[in-house]
């Protein structure tokens, strides 16, 4: 038994016993290394979702199996895949650089905003599970290369892209909808001779109502060297650096106040937000309940996504925006 399935066994028996409070408990599994208070808080919370997932589905198995002991050997290498899993996909994940992270206690929960008044405002979310159908394919080319049964001991290289996968549907969703629903837009010619004016333009709209300016952008990587070439005396690879899944990167910052950050799934967009200091000075809430569920040989991850205050956000279109405009 490896050193992960180890701190699964522990974990889940201090979850189905409640030997321990949960924060103990989690602190004791090493998964809360190095996080800040809001990443323990939401750590913590997904830990607990996913240990008490597990010990879900072994009751399921319970069924199948009739031993007692396949179950729990089960059971705990699962655990040490899933619960680093939670972990690794939290800070991997580019959703808690752009909006409020707030996991549930249920897949119906509650969520809490400030609205426009400064006042602590609650909305229902209802956690669906969304189908990540390449971790199963993944887990069985896995298990048909080394002709293994079951669940094997998972090696570095497929941890990683099993946390790749859970990220880019969750990201990729969440991108959709703030292009989507953000409250400002402008079209604008890739010929513009001062983009940055028109940045400027559509954070002051958002100041406008919010109080607060624009602190980051989204961009293609198109986008991002069309910036660069757009805007004096700004060159992307600043120390303001970050490295995230699916190939999101965070890269300098523009006029001492815009994070830039870059999605190869953006198109000839730049989607511009405010990200608030505290959960609740948010426009728009993640709510993960379960990192990874399995049912019946399938993958699912469970979260609701909600924009709450789309004055939060904008985006400029970039119109004939092609090869030539980039040379």
């Amino acid at each position: 038994m490896n050193a992960k399935s180890i701190i699964a066994m522990n974990f889940l028996e201090c979850v189905r016993n409640r030997q321990l409070s949960i924060d103990s408990a989690c602190a004791q599994t090493g998964l809360l290394e190095k996080l800040d208070t809001e990443g323990t808080r939401v750590v913590s919370q997904l830990l607990q979702n996913q240990a008490i997932q597990i010990l879900f589905e072994s009751q399921l198995n319970n069924s199948i199996y009739r031993r007692s002991d396949i179950i729990e050997d089960q059971q705990v290498k699962w655990g040490g895949i899933a619960l680093p899993l939670v972990r690794r996909v939290y800070s991997e994940s580019f959703a808690k650089e752009i909006v409020s992270t707030q996991p549930t206690l249920s897949p119906v929960s509650f969520i809490h905003y400030f609205d426009s008044d400064s006042i602590l405002k609650q909305e229902y979310v209802t956690c669906k599970k969304r189908s990540v159908d390449s971790i199963s394919e993944l887990f069985q080319g896995y298990l048909n290369h080394h002709s293994l049964n079951r669940f094997p001991e998972i090696d570095t290289d497929i941890f990683g892209l099993l946390s790749a996968v859970i990220s880019g549907v969750i990201d990729n969703e969440i991108l959709q909808i703030l292009v989507r629903e953000a409250r400002y837009s402008l079209n604008l010619s890739a010929k513009v001779s001062n983009i940055l004016y028109s940045i400027q333009n559509i954070s002051n709209q958002i100041k406008a109502k919010i109080i607060f300016e624009a602190n980051f952008l989204v961009v293609s990587p198109n986008v991002h060297t069309f910036l660069f070439k757009k805007i004096p005396n700004w060159k992307p690879g600043s120390d303001n650096n970050l490295k995230l899944a699916n190939g999101i990167r965070r890269d300098g910052i523009i006029n001492g106040k815009f994070d830039v950050y870059v999605a190869p799934i953006m198109e000839n967009t730049i989607l511009l937000g405010y990200r608030g200091n505290n959960c609740w000075r948010t426009g728009a809430v993640f709510a993960p309940n379960v990192t990874l569920i399995r049912a019946n040989q399938k993958f699912m991850t469970s979260y609701d996504f909600k924009v709450v205050r789309p004055e939060f956000y904008g985006k400029i279109v970039l119109q004939d925006l092609n090869t030539q405009t980039l040379l």
